[in-house]
């Protein structure tokens, strides 16, 4: 039994939290869970990627560098994927950064930060004024 549109087309999907809960396909997709549990249009979504998921309130999605320089850390000297933090509700851009692997582990703290590992370790604080910070895994190590 179906409750809804066919979701055949939407794959790599994720579960974003909210009032409606959505399904979204980080390829710039999303369909809402309605009250009863059936599921809306598939609607489209302002993101593009290759992988997403959700990291506490926050929604992340990885997606080419091509030849963007503006990005902090930028070495752009090393093959590497952005990885970007979104509002959860608007989809708009809190931070981005530059990552060394396309499947990055993503976890939230509790705290207000988001741990990336992704050929490196990265915290990043989406409200703050210098959200990202690169930890060196030696000094992490020495702990």
């Amino acid at each position: 039994m179906r409750l809804g549109p066919s979701l055949s087309s939407l794959t790599g999907t994720f579960l974003v939290e909210g009032n409606p809960v959505r399904l979204v396909d980080p390829r710039g997709q999303q369909v809402l869970f309605r009250p009863d549990l059936t599921v809306g249009d598939v609607e489209d979504i302002p993101i593009r990627g290759s992988s997403g998921g959700t990291a506490g309130p926050w929604v992340w999605v990885v997606h080419h560098a091509r030849d963007d320089r503006s990005i902090e850390p930028n070495p752009y000297s090393d093959w590497h994927c952005l990885l970007s933090i979104l509002d959860p509700v608007t989809f708009a851009l809190q931070c981005r950064l530059a990552i060394h692997s396309p499947y990055p582990e993503v976890s939230y703290d509790g705290d207000g930060q988001i741990w990336i590992v992704a050929g490196g370790v990265w915290v990043v604080a989406p409200r703050s004024s210098q959200p990202v910070h690169h930890l060196p895994v030696d000094q992490l190590s020495a702990r």
